[in-house]
């Protein structure tokens, strides 16, 4: 199959980037894993994000509990699959080994439960410390806010109570600022993005760039 100058002149660039952002890693082993992950599994970013379409969807319809459980899946599931999972597997040998790993210690578990060397790695990786973020319009860290959302899940779950469109409005802030803000910047660290629930080669910047050289050509 060939390939147009275009789109030639775009795999030599990220190429070429993609050499500049390894160099900058200390352990550059681990970031050739994660990139690699992202590459061989570019569907895993679809049922987060469905679920979140359906929260905003649930939301309007005024049925807030329903909004409420799917916006804490969406983060539970983007935060697990797209944050963590990669670097599980980056420090496996075997990707069937990291599987099991992943089934037996993050499948089950919610995420303030996962073990904090997982997210050491990822602050080092990505200079992305999810634990000390505080979202704009709020005076709490955006983790201890997820933990709420979560005792409130359990009560919803357990004790089969209903929230008020004030914390359910909450739930789908934070999974959204988690999906436009957060998200995002850990992929761009790697060089990808998400287009059409599909994690793509190549950052925000790089595509943006690309983007007005083409124009500029028209």
């Amino acid at each position: 199959m060939t390939i147009t100058p275009q789109e030639a002149e775009f795999e030599q660039g990220m190429e070429e980037l993609y050499e500049e952002f390894r160099k900058q890693y200390e352990d550059e082993v681990i970031f050739d894993k994660v990139h690699t992950f992202y590459k061989n599994n570019p569907e895993i970013v679809k049922e987060p994000y469905l679920n979140l379409d359906v929260s905003k969807e649930l939301y309007d319809k005024k049925f807030y509990t329903a909004s409420f459980i799917h916006s804490i899946i969406a983060v539970e599931v983007v935060i697990k699959v797209i944050a963590l999972k990669p670097i599980l597997y980056s420090l496996s040998f075997d990707s069937r080994a990291s599987e099991l790993l992943y089934n037996d210690t993050f499948k089950q578990k919610s995420i303030p439960y996962i073990p904090s060397f997982y997210y050491e790695i990822l602050k080092d990786l990505t200079k992305i410390n999810i634990k000390e973020i505080i979202r704009n319009n709020s005076q709490i860290k955006i983790w201890e806010e997820i933990n709420h959302l979560q005792s409130m899940r359990n009560k919803i779950i357990h004790q089969g109570v209903f929230v008020q469109k004030v914390d359910s409005e909450r739930a789908l802030d934070i999974a959204i600022y988690i999906f436009n803000e957060i998200i995002p910047k850990i992929l761009d660290r790697f060089q990808y993005h998400v287009e059409h629930y599909k994690i793509c080669y190549g950052s925000r910047d790089y595509i943006k760039m690309i983007s007005k050289i083409d124009n500029g050509k028209k």
